[in-house]
């Protein structure tokens, strides 16, 4: 059982009215909190001049014998009388995260501030009005009366349910976590306040003292609520019907470009949705799927299928990308590093907050000996019908010869086009591309193929093809095609594109 739980378990209908006071009291002085402050960078919740004590370095030198200052108009503590705030063996005093600049512009805790109101105006003659301490012999406080006083300051102004991971911002205001951010992804403004956020590169921590009094007083409650809340977190995968747990996955879908198998893909994501699913991916495994715009083209003409749920506004094959590393810019937007893991088809597909979900089959190359046997047919066929390397000058013709080549002789061409281009200090093969992608994998033919794709100045629905093939050959095919188009054109050098 947790602290908050037995303390949960302590506090009944008669409980001593200065019990209430403990869920409330300063981690420095262990008094009764005055003019809380909560630090958004660690969590703890103080009083405004015991935060003045953490943010220094040393404590105040006093007399000899001299007792510690009793400062009855702010503090109460009911069992002893005034002490030190608690040192470390070297002398210094609890830390806290906050810098004292970062104190100097805290406010106050609300939520705090407000439940202590409420828990003082519901009994007057348990506080001393001459000195603010609690009088220990005040008739008792049933709980059950004060819990329907206190639950409309542990709503989230945001959702209008009662707080899961309570975060308070440093302007004083708390809302759930989940909240919290996907507010920051539409404004970097306080939800009540309107005052400027920290960036996502600032994280707020969680307002420990309001999550256990959460827990303390609404037990049942708070844990229901933060079981909707990683509910709604999760993949809804049951509204994907069908779905064979052995061959079959879902995963959320990016749609935005083509992303290859062993490569790096290199994200700029500013749109709320994404970045809302992005967070999601990862508290979880970490992985999503990208995928192109559905656009019609020669070599995938057929009309994008529909369900339930309209008609699928992307392309049916696509990526499963790994997130590597993110980088958050002041203003929420998300530089992601992410790396091809699997190629995979949509089997069926729905919406969930605003982004696509996909039930996914992933598929890999042929094995190697079927590869090998393909290659020979495809020669073979090739080579009957006189399609051999030279035997005819007109272009057409020339184009469908690469046909006849075998596979290593394919990704010979390419390395040697690789090479030139790379010699002749073209842009688009430039050494910061090199160093993002890395060298040319000659060693490896099916990471050549990809490698090829990844750095090819064509169109993203030219690479798009290279998905749909389930071997070097087919790829390499591809490449070599797009070569031979630069070579004709004599423009390779330069930056342009093809498509």
């Amino acid at each position: 059982m947790s602290n908050a739980e037995e303390h949960a378990h302590r506090l009944n209908d008669q409980s001593d009215p200065t019990e209430i006071y403990t869920l409330f009291s300063c981690s420095i002085c262990s008094q009764r909190l005055g003019d809380p402050v909560t630090c958004a960078g660690c969590g703890e919740t103080r009083c405004r001049a015991c935060f003045a004590l953490s943010t220094s370095p040393t404590p105040p030198q006093r007399p000899e014998g001299e007792a510690a200052p009793r400062r009855d108009d702010e503090h109460t503590q009911p069992d002893s009388e005034a002490t030190d705030p608690p040192v470390h063996a070297e002398g210094v005093r609890i830390p806290c995260c906050c810098s004292a600049p970062q104190f100097k512009r805290a406010k106050q805790d609300v939520t705090i501030h407000n439940l202590l109101t409420a828990i003082i105006r519901s009994n007057p003659c348990a506080i001393s009005g001459g000195t603010g301490t609690l009088m220990r012999d005040a008739p008792s406080i049933p709980i059950s009366s004060l819990r329907p006083l206190l639950k409309p300051n542990l709503d989230c102004s945001v959702c209008y349910d009662i707080f899961c991971d309570p975060t308070t911002t440093p302007c004083g205001h708390s809302f759930c976590r989940v909240c919290l951010l996907r507010s920051m992804d539409y404004s970097t403004s306080c939800p009540t306040c309107r005052a400027s956020l920290p960036s996502h590169r600032d994280p707020l921590a969680k307002n420990r003292m309001l999550a256990k009094a959460i827990m303390t007083l609404f037990p049942t409650q708070a844990r229901e609520r933060c079981e909707d809340v990683r509910a709604g977190l999760e993949m809804p995968a049951n509204i994907l019907n069908g779905n064979d747990q052995q061959s079959e996955l879902t995963i959320p879908l990016f749609v935005c470009a083509v992303g290859l198998p062993e490569m790096p893909t290199f994200l700029h994501v500013f749109e709320p949705r994404y970045r809302l699913m992005l967070r999601r991916c990862l508290e979880s495994d970490r992985r999503f799927g990208i995928v192109l715009p559905y656009r019609r083209v020669a070599w995938a003409s057929d009309d994008p299928p529909v369900n339930a749920y309209g008609r699928l506004p992307c392309m049916t094959k696509g990526t499963v990308l790994e997130i590597r590393g993110v980088e958050y810019l002041p203003d929420g937007r998300m530089l992601v590093e992410s790396l091809g893991v699997d190629r995979f088809t949509i089997r069926d597909w729905a919406w969930h907050d605003d982004y696509l979900i996909g039930r996914i089959r992933t598929f890999t190359d042929l094995v190697a000996a079927e590869q090998a046997r393909l290659e020979l047919e495809d020669i073979a066929v090739n080579v009957a019908s006189g399609l051999l390397p030279g035997a005819d000058s007109d272009n057409s013709t020339a184009s469908t010869s690469i046909a006849a080549l075998p596979t290593h002789a394919l990704i010979s061409l390419a390395a040697r086009f690789v090479s030139q281009v790379h010699n002749a200090s073209a842009p688009w093969l430039s050494s910061s591309v090199v160093t993002a992608y890395g060298p040319a994998p000659l060693e490896d033919a099916s990471k050549f193929s990809w490698w090829c794709g990844a750095v090819w100045p064509v169109d993203e629905w030219e690479k798009w093809r290279l998905l749909d093939e389930t071997s070097v050959r087919g790829r390499m095919k591809i490449v070599v095609g797009w070569m031979e188009a630069m070579e004709g054109s004599r423009w390779w050098g330069g930056g342009c594109h093809i498509s």
